[in-house]
């Protein structure tokens, strides 16, 4: 599987599902989330749409740990945790595009939309552009597809967030007076699935580089022991 290219300011790399000891408590719980997020931007949730779950995404155990004694001490607020889970992301595998027109069956919006899309370097993150003339299609059509593009991202073909990508506004049609940016916010989420369901997408591992510091007689050891723990060493200086 490809390792994403490591970053420097570090993403959540773990999430779990987190609820209060006490049901009763979950607006508690969700207010001292909010007051703690702001102050630790390596602490991210949300509530999911569907489930309704808190979504907790963090750095590591021990992050987590800190967290989960300060809602308690805190906030008096006591929380149970599943396991968490490794965040992946999605790469688009090869060059696509997909269009779909207004007034052709299923689409039941009153918009006409193509996009194609790009796969980019590892660590490139997104990129967009837009081929219709502003002259065409004016500045409110056009930010509802950014904004359907924005969402559409958030879930990959394997659901995780999709990077690593140039998509282009390649294509749009509207009919006056009856299309609204509504219609062209709703659509491009659908053509951009399509579009990546085409391409293919890859799921990107995170990883992490780190220095190690330990007395020389220990060098050994670190490299037999490294593979257990699916790490990799680079290479070594010694220091006098």
């Amino acid at each position: 599987m490809p390792q994403r290219k490591k970053i420097e300011n570090p993403h959540p790399l773990l999430q779990t599902t987190v609820e209060p000891s006490k049901p009763e408590q979950r607006e508690m719980l969700l207010d001292a989330l909010l007051e703690i997020s702001d102050s630790d931007p390596l602490l991210r949730y949300y509530v999911d749409s569907t489930t309704h779950e808190i979504i907790l995404s963090f750095l590591g155990k021990v992050q987590m740990e800190v967290i989960s004694a300060l809602l308690q001490e805190k906030y008096h607020v006591e929380i149970e945790l599943k396991e968490p889970t490794v965040i992946y992301m999605e790469r688009p595998l090869k060059n696509a595009e997909y269009t779909i027109h207004i007034e052709v069956p299923p689409n039941p919006f009153w918009a006409s939309i193509g996009l194609s899309v790009s796969p980019l370097p590892l660590g490139s993150g997104m990129q967009y552009e837009s081929s219709v003339s502003l002259g065409y299609l004016n500045q409110s059509f056009q930010n509802a597809v950014m904004e359907g593009i924005r969402y559409g991202c958030e879930q990959g073909l394997y659901g995780w967030n999709v990077t690593d990508c140039k998509i282009c506004f390649k294509y749009g049609l509207y009919y006056s007076p009856v299309s609204t940016p509504a219609d062209f916010r709703m659509l491009t989420p659908i053509v951009l699935e399509q579009a990546f369901r085409k391409a293919g997408t890859e799921l990107l591992e995170p990883y992490l580089s780190f220095k190690v510091y330990a007395p020389q007689e220990y060098l050994s050891r670190a490299y037999n022991d490294a593979p257990k723990y699916c790490a990799n060493i680079v290479n070594t200086q010694l220091k006098k």
